[in-house]
């Protein structure tokens, strides 16, 4: 590159960070116990928490709530290990937790009212982790809240007792307790005993057969109505999916939950630099009028100034709305998007094999299927899951079990392959692509030998500066650039500022081949 290196704004920016530096910056977890109190009715509660890659500043907790049981238990702690899961929490900026509650005498009424401890629990563990991630945000950001079965009891309790935190919740198989039962300590609420509970989203799920006479979930999805249809009745924006032919399993509910929570994050959650009060966002209320509502019996959908029934769902958008109704007809959601495609590829060549390593996100809609390899514009192999009769029939890389969560609680397929005879290829021959449950295949690798791998990752980064000091920018005619300034380690430009004059920026320095790596954030 001979002429002057620029960076040009096409856009309104609103802030910008620049910088030359390698960040070697990966997701994480974390674990934590927390022991009941004298008063606390559960056992003992173990929380896991994952932090998406490169997030200087966490927006919110997805927190996924185990049913009741042995099974659902062991496994708890997985829900923050799904890579589906993972990937809606990486593009919002949001950390994934799970749980794993002991019930004495496996009585899952000890934490499914969460005022008998199980709420001091959840607190407590976000307070440890906000200490061990150095994210001290995560004690005031809002929630995301999942749950199945009992989990499904103990979401929708807690939007009665903390609304101004809950962002949305999906509640699988479970509203605030089956019609009919008691407990020996707290009992449950009646539907109209927080007011304030109307403002939060929920989404109530539950299987077909779950409903059907002499099924023993049926109580338990009573519940569910008579919650619901009360909401409803105070215009709460709350929507009920049905969904066919299954039962108390999970199966695609998934689908529905990510797209519900990907669209309810966007609506509800402001833009971090229009909070008023930081790190204590106000959620958004949800427009009342007009919206989109589904009804029930014919799974019609349309656009409302004011909801006729108030047993109809109500639905944020058209786009939803047309999820909603597809799910309710057929139990699975058209995905017509390609995945995103791999990254870090490194290629090693050792005599005449070849290894290649590779990171990937997982595809919102579809999880993924598999991964598959190139040589030479060729297709050489595929790398995918474990086989199993009932959840995984396709041997895909990633699958879940009747609680929704990943696979045997095993660790996934490593994202290696192996190509044994090469045949004369070099490193730059090979390609990964990822591909969708839709069976949808993403963009092809730009392919990179592990030796070119190592010079980049090796090589020294400049930081470019911006400063009244020292300054590595100037305008195009070499004079100082006009309405950007450097506040809080955070380089922007606003248009009102030097007299509403702003210029483009251009470097000082003159580079040949270079990369330019840098973090942003748009208003």
């Amino acid at each position: 590159m001979t002429n002057k290196s620029s960076f040009q704004c096409a856009f309104s920016l609103t802030a910008l960070t620049v910088l030359f530096a390698f960040k070697a910056v990966h997701a994480a977890s974390f674990d934590c116990t927390v022991q009941p109190r004298e008063e606390d009715a559960f056992e003992k509660a173990n929380y896991r928490l994952w932090l998406p890659e490169d997030t200087p500043e966490i927006r919110g907790i997805l927190f996924r709530q185990h049913g009741c049981g042995p099974g659902a238990r062991m496994f708890g702690l997985e829900h923050a290990n799904d890579i589906q899961w993972q990937a809606l929490a990486q593009k919002h900026g949001f950390a994934l937790m799970g749980s794993q509650l002991w019930a004495p005498e496996e009585d899952c009424s000890t934490w499914t009212m969460p005022e008998d401890g199980s709420a001091n629990a959840f607190l407590n563990a976000i307070g440890q982790f906000a200490k061990a991630t150095g994210h001290p945000e995560l004690e005031t950001v809002p929630w995301c809240l999942w749950g199945h079965s009992g989990g499904a009891i103990w979401t929708v309790n807690m939007c009665y007792l903390y609304p101004e935190r809950i962002i949305a919740a999906f509640p699988r198989s479970g509203g605030l307790s089956p019609v009919g039962r008691t407990y020996e300590r707290s009992q449950p609420k009646e539907p109209g005993s927080n007011p304030a509970t109307f403002q939060v989203p929920i989404l109530f799920c539950y299987g077909e057969k779950e409903y059907m006479e002499g099924n023993r979930f049926r109580q338990l999805i009573e519940g569910v109505y008579r919650v619901f249809e009360y909401g409803r009745t105070q215009k709460a924006p709350w929507t009920l999916a049905i969904h066919p032919e299954s039962e108390h399993e999970n199966s695609q509910s998934r689908q529905l939950a990510l797209r519900y929570f990907d669209q309810m994050i966007e609506a509800r959650l402001p833009d971090p630099l229009e909070t008023p009060t930081p790190n204590q966002p106000t959620l958004r209320p949800l427009p009342q009028q007009p919206f989109w509502i589904g009804k029930h019996q014919s799974l019609d959908i349309s656009e409302e100034e004011e909801a006729s029934n108030h047993q109809d769902s109500y639905l944020l958008n058209h786009s939803f709305a047309r999820d909603w109704q597809a799910f309710s007809k057929t139990g699975n959601i058209p995905d017509t998007t390609a995945p995103p495609r791999p990254h870090n590829l490194r290629v090693e060549c050792e005599g005449e094999k070849t290894i290649l390593h590779w990171e990937a996100f997982a595809d919102i809609e579809s999880g993924i299927q598999g991964f598959t390899i190139y040589r030479k514009g060729e297709k050489i192999g595929t790398v995918g899951g474990e086989k199993d009769p009932r959840w995984n029939p396709t041997g895909a890389y990633h699958a879940w079990n009747y609680s929704d969560q990943p696979l045997h609680g095993q660790a996934l397929p490593p994202k290696t392959f192996l190509d044994p005879n090469r045949a004369g290829a070099t490193e730059e021959d090979y390609q990964v692509t990822t591909v969708n449950k839709a069976g949808i295949e993403s963009n092809r690798t730009q392919a990179i030998s592990l030796s070119e791998w190592n010079i980049r990752t090796n090589t020294p980064w400049k930081t470019l500066i911006y400063s009244d000091g020292k300054n590595d920018w100037e305008a195009h005619n070499g004079s100082t650039p006009k309405g950007w300034r450097t506040e809080n380690g955070i380089l922007n430009m606003r248009t009102d500022r030097d007299n509403g004059e702003h210029t483009a920026l251009y470097l000082k320095e003159t580079y040949g081949d270079f990369e330019f790596q840098f973090e942003y954030r748009i208003g």
